[in-house]
């Protein structure tokens, strides 16, 4: 390691990541930040490539010059806007606060500062690092792609759920919905001459919301998000529309919700259509991949990790669609996308020496075996 980066120390480089404004859609930002990235990375040894999808820049570092390494280290650099202050890292009784410290910025420090201990042996390892712009807004321009093109793992390790030393193992799937209704304008004095469309539109609305009664983590859910409708105020509205969330347990929930819900839709003369569909997301925690990093966390988080369902997305589900075992656990932390978003400090260290000794554990077998 140079001398240089020997005094980069883990929090100097989660600072300087949580420094660049990288609100997902923010160009330059991205940029600037994955150029501190690849210049780190390069003085490492690492084989850089560098992508963009749609204005959405993403980068791909590996140990040896291939698209699909051993073990892939993913992390997204895009955050949700923050007052200024919220770009300079802080630290308090223990905790460090900043935007992006615990979503997801933190990872990405661990993962340079890991190539940093390991550039005087590369070889000997076959692992790489996935960093990209858009998990924010969907990932759509940024894993997805990527896996597209060709890049992939045998397993990957994307430290952006299963909080405070918690396995996920599954997320809930989820749709995106936009229901719309056409109506017949007519003057607000006089609204049997018309069809109010934000009246069937709150018909149909409120009969859906009755099929999800009592919700919470472990059952099906819906929210409505947004919600618009009408031009003027002394006129009934002709249309109107409103986005929808559900999130739901499994595929054969999903299927039925969905053909209760066209139905009625339909006698309201409502139409549904998709925005976006995720499908339910899972880890096997028994795959050879994935038993030893739990083996590598229980001796040094001190007890085994639990299990937990999330309730949130991530961008796993694109590598389980491929077949990919997804490791998702972080350490403790929280605050994610509020003003005091905060991680352990103590738990940065410790979860920097669980990824290393995966690491060199994992994709150092994997260079003796081919």
């Amino acid at each position: 390691m140079t001398s240089s980066q020997e005094a980069e120390t883990l929090d100097r480089i989660l600072a300087d990541l949580v420094a660049f404004k990288t609100v997902s859609g923010q160009y330059e930002a991205a940029l600037g930040c994955l150029d501190y990235a690849e210049a780190y990375l390069t003085r490492c040894g690492m084989h850089i490539r560098r992508k963009e999808y749609d204005g959405f820049p993403a980068l791909v570092a590996t140990s040896r010059s291939t698209k699909r390494p051993k073990v892939l280290l993913q992390a997204h650099i895009d955050v949700v806007s923050a007052p200024d202050s919220c770009y300079q890292m802080q630290e308090k009784d223990g905790r460090l606060f900043g935007r992006g410290v615990f979503d997801m910025k933190f990872a990405a420090a661990i993962f340079l500062k890991l190539a940093g201990e390991l550039q005087d042996r590369l070889t000997d390892y076959d692992f790489g690092i996935m960093l990209t712009s858009d998990e924010e807004i969907g990932g759509l321009h940024g894993v997805k792609m990527l896996l597209d093109d060709g890049y992939g793992a045998d397993v990957c390790v994307l430290p952006d759920a299963g909080k405070g030393w918690k396995i996920e193992t599954s997320h809930k799937g989820c749709w995106i919905g936009r229901a719309y209704a056409k109506g017949l304008a007519a003057h607000g004095s006089k609204p049997w001459d018309g069809d109010n469309a934000i009246d069937r539109l709150i018909d149909a609305l409120c009969e859906i919301r009755e099929l999800f009664k009592d919700q919470d983590e472990d059952s099906d859910t819906l929210s409505v998000n947004q919600i618009v409708g009408g031009a003027v105020v002394n006129q009934v509205a002709d249309k109107a529309e409103a986005v929808m969330d559900l999130r739901f347990l499994d595929d054969e929930s999903f299927a039925r919700l969905q053909r209760e819900m066209n139905e009625i839709a339909k006698r309201h003369k409502v139409s549904l259509e998709t925005v976006r569909h995720i499908t339910v997301s899972q880890t096997n925690v028994d795959h050879p991949l994935v038993q030893p990093f739990l083996a590598i966390a229980e001796r040094l988080h001190g007890e085994p990790l639990k299990r937990v369902r999330s309730l949130g997305m991530s961008d796993a589900h694109y590598f389980t669609k491929q077949g990919t075992p997804v490791i998702l656990v972080r350490p403790d932390g929280g605050g994610s996308h509020g003003d005091k978003e905060w991680i352990d400090k103590t738990d940065l260290g410790v979860y920097f020496e669980l990824v290393k000794a995966y690491v060199e554990e994992v994709s150092a077998r994997a260079s003796s075996d081919r």
